[in-house]
């Protein structure tokens, strides 16, 4: 008896039995965001090697990521009591990736056309008819349109970054940096798919389409309060591929995983129903918006939600076989 628990207590653990393959090392080491977005990045090189595609450095593209960690960077000094310095590395280390995307897509629009220079927008147009009996429903739209009601599209439309970057935030401050890692990795999975779709199926967003443009009723969208006006006049001013960037609808596939992962963290309030009760309105008002506002075609939508739901399951399952190799490389750390 006292042999047998001797050899239960040298018994190596779940985490030590199995000496993990290269790859997976390296990616628990790198982070798969890191390294899925190298990987990107890479393709992108490629290509505009094959197809002569230019890069170009764009200040903007790192100023909204910069200006959220610098307000992190300022919560971790106020808030520390352990390691500044560990702080502050952790912070550069989740943020990183995001100021990679902003470059990346700033970037993208000398790519959306090369491999199909022809949008395909028709397509788009005959799959949603197809969807609702012969009718558009873009343009059905334009029965229940009011400039009250335009305002607030155009405000659920916004909550594009809103929304997850609160629950990055609550995440943050509730030190669930496992947790983080794994929205972290569905994000930029929802970006690095969006992206590569763009290049492979450019379409524009039917406000742009020209056989349906003369067919709105009424012609333009106006608001009540210029809530519409002011933000449609942002997002164009700052968004380089608006007429190649429909398919599929990122705002919709983001807002997707941020309701998945809202329900999957409901426990980040003591009532558990409180996040989801609070995101999902918000999400599907966001997900109305994009039809209503003539944004995105409703295949564009479909699209979106499943492109979120893989990223979300794809994140789980990447972050459940890392974790047990980063927790055996914290404990070897000396």
């Amino acid at each position: 008896m006292a042999r047998q628990q001797t050899n239960l207590a040298e018994a190596p653990s779940v985490d030590e039995a199995k000496e993990p393959g290269r790859l997976l090392l390296l990616t628990a080491k790198i982070g798969p965001d890191i390294l899925l977005l190298a990987l990107f990045s890479a393709l992108l090189l490629v290509l505009g090697l094959i197809f002569r595609a230019g890069i170009h450095l764009k200040e903007g593209a790192i100023l909204l990521p910069s200006a959220l960690a610098l307000g992190f960077f300022a919560v971790a000094f106020v808030t520390s009591r352990g390691n500044l310095r560990e702080k502050v590395r952790e912070i550069l280390r989740d943020w990183l990736p995001f100021v990679g995307l902003n470059f990346v897509y700033q970037n993208l629009r000398m790519y959306t056309g090369l491999i199909r220079p022809v949008p395909i927008d028709p397509a788009l147009d005959r799959a949603d008819r197809a969807l609702f009996g012969g009718t558009s429903p873009t343009l059905w739209m334009g029965h229940v349109q009011t400039p009250i009601l335009t305002d607030l599209m155009a405000l659920a439309y916004g909550l594009y970054f809103i929304l997850p970057l609160t629950l990055i935030a609550l995440l943050y401050f509730r030190h669930r940096r496992e947790d983080l890692r794994e929205l972290q990795l569905a994000i930029v999975m929802v970006f690095l798919a969006g992206f590569l779709l763009f290049i492979l199926f450019p379409a524009g967003p039917p406000r742009f389409y020209g056989p349906l443009r003369p067919l709105f009723d009424p012609p333009q969208l106006t608001s009540y309060f210029g809530v519409w006006e002011w933000s449609q006049s942002a997002w164009d001013s700052v968004n380089p591929v608006k007429i190649y960037a429909s398919f599929p609808s990122l705002h919709c596939a983001l807002a997707m995983v941020t309701f998945l992962y809202a329900c999957r963290f409901s426990d980040l309030l003591k009532r558990r129903f409180v996040i989801p009760a609070v995101v999902g309105p918000l999400c599907a008002s966001l997900w109305l918006s994009t039809v209503y506002l003539r944004h995105h075609w409703v295949v564009d939508v479909l699209a979106g939600w499943m492109l979120g739901l893989l990223c979300f399951k794809a994140s789980r399952m990447l972050e459940d076989s890392i974790r047990p190799v980063r927790r055996a490389m914290r404990r070897r750390a000396p």
